[in-house]
């Protein structure tokens, strides 16, 4: 989404949602886009924007033929890519979740928000809530990691990498010593 915005309004992002609200959902881009195989790769899975980025979504334009669909229609049917893709990798992981908090970029966004809770049927909020910024959950998740590694805590990563083992993340580097001369 963020892409899109930046190339189509020339702003970083789409404040309070505010463009994706003006924008209709196109049910064929929609489909086009869910029916990527990604989408029914079995847990544990992780992408970002090296599979989802403007070359994977001009594909999915041109194999719908919508290249001349407006651009805030676009935007409005990527915010329900990402609800879907979201809530229904959600149910399938966690059906019994009572309620979501969300961080980065997705807890700015409304709509985003809102559909989530719509299709989930439970409170969506932001990480605020529990006393974390939505913009340093990042942040305070690497500094935990790093704290287990000086502490010399394994880390069980099954569920999110699919690793046999609970293993120790990461390494510590000392500066070179200065050569004496």
């Amino acid at each position: 989404m963020d892409s899109w915005v930046s190339e189509h309004y020339g702003i970083d992002y789409d404040k309070d949602a505010e463009i994706a609200q003006t924008g209709t959902v196109s049910v064929h881009l929609l489909q086009a886009c869910l029916a990527d195989p990604y989408f029914k790769q079995t847990n544990p899975k992780s992408t970002g924007r090296e599979y989802f980025n403007r070359k994977w979504l001009q594909n999915k334009l041109d194999t719908a033929n919508l290249n001349m669909l407006p651009n805030h229609d676009v935007l409005a049917t990527l915010l329900e890519v990402t609800c879907r893709a979201t809530s229904d990798a959600l149910e399938q992981c966690a059906a019994n979740v009572q309620a979501l908090y969300i961080c980065g970029g997705g807890a700015h966004n409304p709509l985003l928000c809102t559909r989530l809770s719509e299709r989930l049927n439970i409170p969506v909020q932001s990480t605020a809530i529990l006393g974390i910024e939505p913009d340093w959950v990042e942040a305070a998740l690497f500094a935990w990691l790093a704290q287990q590694r000086v502490e010399l805590q394994e880390i069980n990563t099954a569920a999110i990498t699919g690793a046999a083992n609970p293993v120790l993340l990461g390494g510590i580097y000392q500066p070179p010593r200065p050569i004496k001369p």
